[in-house]
C-alpha cells in the first residue's frame, strides 16, 4: 500500500506513523509518547524558525541545537532528552523508508552520556586540616566555596567554571550538584 505523504502536515504524517508503529506490534502508550515527542519537535522548530514544520528540511545541526535546548533550557533528566532523540530516529528511519527524505538527520547524532560517580580519593585528616586552616585565615569568601566544591564533590576545573546557580539543588537534609557536560558531553549528578 502506497502513502500519499504532504511532508510539511505534520498531523498527516504523525498519523502514518502512528499507523506504522502499531503495525511494528508498539503498545498504543508508546505510539503515543513517540508522537507527541515528533509534534513537540516540530513545534520546537517552528517557534525557533518562525516557519511551518517541514521534516525535509531539518539537519543534523537542528538536531544538536534541539537536543542541547532541551537539556540546558527545558532542564530535562538524561534519559528523557535521549528518548525524544531516539524517537526523532526512528521517525527519520520511516521517513527515509518511504521517500520523503532522502537522510535521516537524526543517524549520527550520540546520545547523552551518564557517567558513574568518580571513584574517590582522600586525603589524609592532617592534611584536610591544614588545607582548611590556610583558607579560613588567607582565603577570600569566593576561593574558600572553589576549595570546598572541588575538594567535596570531586568536580573537575572545566566543570567547576560551568557551574549556574540552577544546578545547585539545595535540600534541608542533601543536595544535588547538576553537572551538564562534563568531559565527553556526559551529564552526571554529585
Amino acid at each position: 500500500m502506497k502513502e500519499n505523504f504532504n511532508a510539511t502536515n505534520i498531523e498527516e504524517l504523525l498519523q502514518f506513523f502512528r499507523k506504522h508503529l502499531l503495525e511494528n506490534d508498539k503498545s498504543a502508550g508508546t505510539c503515543e509518547t513517540y508522537c507527541t515527542n515528533v509534534r513537540l519537535f516540530a513545534e520546537y522548530i517552528s517557534e525557533t524558525f518562525a516557519e511551518e514544520f517541514d521534516p525535509r528540511k531539518i539537519s543534523p545541526l537542528d538536531i544538536r541545537e534541539y537536543r542541547n535546548y532541551l537539556l540546558n533550557v527545558k532542564n530535562l533528566s538524561v534519559n528523557t532528552v535521549n528518548n525524544r532523540i531516539s524517537t526523532l530516529n526512528e521517525f527519520y528511519k520511516y521517513l527515509t523508508d518511504k521517500k520523503v527524505v532522502s537522510a535521516n538527520p537524526v543517524e549520527k547524532i550520540r546520545k547523552i552520556k551518564m557517567q558513574s560517580p568518580p571513584k574517590r580519593v582522600t586525603i589524609d585528616d592532617l592534611m584536610f586540616k591544614r588545607l582548611r586552616r590556610q583558607f579560613e585565615h588567607y582565603g577570600r569568601e569566593v576561593e574558600k566555596v572553589i576549595f570546598f566544591l572541588l575538594f567535596l564533590t570531586g568536580v573537575r576545573v572545566s566543570e567547576l567554571i560551568n557551574i549556574k546557580v540552577d544546578d545547585i539543588v539545595i535540600n534541608p537534609r542533601s543536595g544535588i550538584l547538576k553537572v551538564q557536560s562534563g568531559k565527553g558531553m556526559k551529564y552526571r549528578e554529585i
